[in-house]
């Protein structure tokens, strides 16, 4: 779950993942794109990635854009800098939550609830700081598989 986590993070986490930069930045074809992993699920979950397509630009050359970028990865890897952007990103996430006695509880009741221990919430900083770049390359390759996508639209309701 921890390498789908940052894969999730490097994809599609922000305005410095690869998802948003390369369609919404430097393409402008889409007004929003990331990616997201449940990795904290009872069961199997699912690793989604989604863009919003800008006006005047379709579905499919959105879609087709998002694939190019996830086989790139999926050829090329992550590199080094946005890994330690992504551990770090969660790592800060981490500790801020325990700033508060709400997000402290928060934490502890989902970890708790997931089946996950006191010290697994403990050592989850290391345990992140711990995933190598072929971790997230490998699981990149288990779940990013074109052939087996399935792509929704979401279309406006129509009036009447």
């Amino acid at each position: 779950a921890l390498p789908l986590t940052l894969l999730a993070e490097i994809l599609g986490g922000g305005a410095t993942s690869r998802l948003y930069r390369a369609l919404v930045i430097e393409a402008k074809i889409a007004d929003a794109a990331g990616a997201f992993y449940a990795g904290l699920s009872l069961d199997a979950t699912r690793f989604s990635v989604y863009a919003q397509p800008t006006a005047g630009h379709s579905v499919e050359a959105v879609e087709a854009a998002a694939l190019a970028e996830i086989r790139k990865l999926l050829a090329e890897g992550v590199n080094q800098g946005e890994l330690d952007l992504a551990k770090t990103q969660f790592q800060t996430a981490a500790v801020y939550a325990r700033d508060s006695a709400q997000g402290t509880g928060r934490m502890v009741a989902l970890a708790l609830s997931m089946g996950l221990t006191l010290d697994d919430i403990r050592q989850f900083p290391e345990r992140i700081a711990a995933v190598a770049a072929a971790e997230i390359l490998e699981a990149a390759r288990a779940v990013l598989v074109p052939e087996r996508a399935v792509t929704g639209i979401l279309l406006p309701r129509k009036a009447g």
